[in-house]
């Protein structure tokens, strides 16, 4: 495709920038009369290759490392000019920050009643940071990823040993105390404590609870390690821990995608030997279901359901009813045939759900998650059934999270439905603290002026009706997409759009989402 207009690049070398900061600049340069595209991002393998196949890559550009900046604009006329005022945005920006604290210290001796603080910095700079605000008796929300593992041990430990909680890293969600911390949606209080090493799960059963009219007291991500068996769920024992001593908490759940047997068995002979609270487990990928008699259910909707079971019946049965409903309306609206799957996500529990589901189908699927039934998956493949997880840290170095931003998500979602091979695009569009406040009309830019490939889309909306997002939402149900109460059954519809067969679609029903047998 020919491209108009000059092209320039600028490099800052050994100049980091977070990168929703980065984002935001790139915003303002694309608003800016006589720019036709932009971009501010550091030099990453990947961001090169995206801005490459935007035509805004220049010799100067490629030679950027990824620890450096590279400011690319492509204008009508001087380029040059626009790229200068990138560069002054981020020279605003470092005065900016040079006024805030300049150490940890710093801001304890401002705030010495501080016991809670998030970091949201490259993960190599995590450990020192983390260290003096353990040793201060601060507990922490880190919201970084790329930390190496053996760090994330160290300071899980040195933070037992002190009885404080260490939330991550690449911990997505945490709702404590009403307040959410990273990616979190706006939900009523309640007695359901949760503990997840995943964010986008806690996010997905916390907002199916408050479409019940149930409430939280507390969603406390331990970060998508801590059930790994390296890791052996220190934290998720800790925060078991707390809330099993919190009064306002009258049942938990354990949510996880593909957990360690060996941190899985820790942490079940810690809720037989110490909890004295029903816990339910939903614990996804992992080959055995068998927790030594401790409830472990297959999805995250079941899991809701199963929650409501535990505090009122009828609310639980009023679910299933609304779930029965619309599964019959897909029945009557979709056009069933033949074609593939393809399920993009911000989301990568949503996603493991998704690959459960379709595998459990007969599908064969592909992913760049690893998971026992799926074949891996290079993310510019394009073959088969396809679950990508677009939050993976090989999409996330050096640019804002899918949830943040999810442009890349989307194109690929765009590009998808225009294919007449593919037969439903299922994506994930995740409102509340962190995500765009223009989210729906994102959302609606994947259809473009093509109106009948909007039958194709089915979307999981994970928000509440609190979730500032959530006024634009009738704009999205009038596109003709086909909105999903969950993610279980947004994936149930898929498999129905390209089988067409009701009774599978009844039997995943039975014994994924009803659970029946219980």
């Amino acid at each position: 495709m020919q491209r108009t207009g000059e092209v320039k690049n600028e490099v800052l070398r050994g100049v980091y920038r977070d990168s929703v900061e980065l984002m935001q600049i790139t915003e303002r340069l694309k608003t800016m009369p006589g720019v036709l595209d932009a971009a501010v991002v550091s030099g990453t393998d990947l961001n090169k290759k995206l801005l490459r196949e935007a035509g805004l890559l220049t010799l100067e550009g490629e030679r950027a490392g990824p620890n450096d900046l590279v400011i690319a604009v492509r204008a009508l006329e001087d380029a040059t000019r626009f790229v200068g005022l990138a560069r002054e945005m981020l020279e605003g920006l470092s005065q900016q920050l040079a006024g805030r604290y300049r150490s940890v210290e710093d801001a304890l001796a401002s705030h010495p009643d501080i016991r809670l603080a998030a970091i949201s910095v490259p993960g190599r700079y995590v450990e020192g940071l983390a260290r003096k605000l353990i040793e201060r008796n601060v507990n922490l929300f880190i919201f970084s990823d790329h930390v190496p593992l053996e760090v994330e041990i160290d300071l899980k430990r040195r933070a037992l040993e002190r009885g404080l909680l260490v939330m991550g890293p690449d911990a997505g969600t945490s709702i404590v105390d009403g307040v959410g911390l990273g990616f979190a949606n706006r939900v009523r209080r309640g007695p359901v404590g949760l503990v997840g090493s995943t964010g986008s799960g806690l996010q997905e059963v916390t907002t199916v609870l408050d479409g019940m009219g149930l409430g939280i007291s507390h969603a406390i991500g331990v970060g998508g390690r801590d059930l790994k068996d390296q890791v052996g769920g220190i934290m998720t024992v800790q925060a078991l821990r707390m809330l099993q001593n919190d009064p306002e908490t009258e049942v938990i759940a354990v949510i996880s995608k593909s957990p360690g047997p060996s941190a899985v068995s820790k942490v079940v002979e810690f809720v037989r030997k110490e909890v004295r609270k029903p816990v339910i487990f939903c614990l996804l990928g992992l080959d055995s279901r068998d927790l030594g008699g401790l409830k472990n259910v297959p999805t995250l909707t079941a899991l809701a359901l199963e929650l409501a079971r535990a505090m009122d019946e009828t609310v639980a049965q009023r679910q299933l009813d609304r779930i029965h409903g619309f599964m019959e309306s897909v029945k009557e609206r979709v056009k069933v045939g033949d074609g593939l799957v393809r399920a993009l996500y911000c989301g990568g529990t949503l996603a493991t759900e998704t690959i459960e589901l379709l595998c459990a189908a007969g599908l064969k699927v592909r992913s760049n998650i690893e998971h026992r039934c799926a074949e891996s998956l290079s993310p510019a493949e394009a073959a088969g059934h396809l679950v990508i997880d677009y939050g993976a840290e090989e999409f996330t170095e050096g640019r804002p999270h899918p949830i943040i931003d999810p442009s890349l998500r989307n194109g690929r979602a765009s590009e998808e439905l225009r294919r007449s091979e593919v037969k439903s695009v299922i994506i994930d569009v995740i409102a509340g603290t962190g995500a765009p406040a223009d989210l729906i009309e994102r959302t609606l830019r994947i259809l473009g002026t093509d109106g009948p490939q909007a039958e194709k889309l089915v979307v999981r909306y994970v928000g509440t009706s609190s979730d500032h997002q959530s006024s634009d939402l009738p704009r999205l149900e009038k596109s003709g997409a086909i909105i999903a109460p969950t993610n279980a059954i947004a994936a149930l519809t898929s498999i129905y759009m390209i089988t067409g067969q009701t009774g599978l679609v009844e039997d995943l029903l039975r014994k994924y989402i009803i659970v029946e047998g219980r």
